[in-house]
């Protein structure tokens, strides 16, 4: 999958395992272990219901004031519609691998995706925490297991990089996301995790990842449901001497947007019943609001769902 020819992001490990949480057998914990002094950023789904891991990942992200240092998934379970017991499950793994990494628990992110309703197996994941922590690699081979472990009815794993070459050297950037059904704009069920070793502050982590989001996850749309779990987050380890300034940041912009577009196109190519993938470009609109207002009624449309589905215009 990773074919030799990607250079890592410095100051991040992966561990995956399988616990038993999905019925298949295959992984479905997964860890990122991110090194002192990383900052992040995230967007979520504006659904109004949303997830436990939601919930406590939004808060983790104040506490801490975006000083994450691991990031803890499972997947097979979305942890929603769990009431008070999934919040405290959530809140119990987040402890523990706070411990076992000696952090603090608010710097722990964390992530569920899979079937809702379904109470979370603490229990299961509290006892492979100690294992998965003791698997934390830095290879190639790591990242396309943490890749494969968040899968759910994905067919494939999606990842891209990019370099930002500047004055004081490269950085890297590195994009793993999930999803393939309930995507819709405003996020959908997708995660997706971006690393970056160049140096930067939380505020201008939001705001350009705020920006890459509005150009590429929340154009998507397969087939008009919103998720409750959806998260996209941005985090920079800052291991390398480039820090995001105004030199710096157009060309860290212009990479992240590739990286998002290569993922966000992966994602609706791999959606569940898709055989066609339809490309928008609305010309002659007032503005932007008015363009992406007009391509979401088209978008939504059944009449044109039909028509494309069928490869005919309906023009007759």
């Amino acid at each position: 999958m990773i074919n030799g020819n990607i250079e890592l992001p410095l100051g991040f490990s992966f561990a995956s395992l399988a616990t038993g949480i999905k019925a298949s057998g295959r992984t479905d914990l997964a860890l990122v272990e991110c090194c002192k002094g990383t900052r992040a950023a995230a967007v979520f789904t504006r659904n109004r219901v949303i997830a436990a891991p939601l919930a406590i990942g939004r808060a983790a992200l104040r506490a801490s004031r975006g000083s994450i240092r691991a990031v803890v998934v499972n997947s097979g379970n979305a942890n929603c519609a769990t009431g008070l017991a999934g919040l405290n499950g959530c809140r119990e793994v987040c402890r523990e691998a706070a411990r076992l990494l000696n952090i603090r628990p608010e710097q722990v992110f964390p992530a569920s995706t899979g079937i809702i309703g379904v109470p979370l197996p603490t229990e299961k994941i509290l006892c492979a925490l100690p294992s998965l922590v003791e698997q934390r690699q830095v290879t190639e081979e790591a990242v396309s297991r943490f890749a494969r472990t968040i899968m759910t009815t994905d067919t494939r794993p999606k990842l891209a990089w990019r370099k930002t070459p500047s004055s004081h050297g490269a950085s890297a950037i590195l994009g793993i996301a999930k999803g393939s059904g309930m995507i819709h704009p405003r996020l959908a069920t997708m995660l997706v995790y971006l690393f970056t070793d160049l140096k930067a502050n939380v505020k201008d982590l939001k705001s350009i990842l705020q920006d890459t989001c509005d150009e590429t996850f929340n154009c998507l749309s397969i087939d008009g449901d919103t998720s409750t779990n959806d998260t996209v987050l941005l985090m920079a380890s800052g291991k390398r001497a480039v820090e995001l300034s105004s030199r710096t940041k157009r060309s860290f912009r212009r990479a992240l947007l590739e990286v998002c577009e290569l993922l966000a196109q992966q994602i609706v190519r791999d959606g569940e019943g898709v055989h066609h993938v339809i490309d928008l470009r609305i010309e002659g609109a007032k503005n932007q609001g008015e363009a992406m207002q007009l391509a979401r009624a088209i978008a939504h449309s059944p009449l044109v769902k039909t028509a494309m589905g069928g490869s005919r215009s309906e023009l007759e």
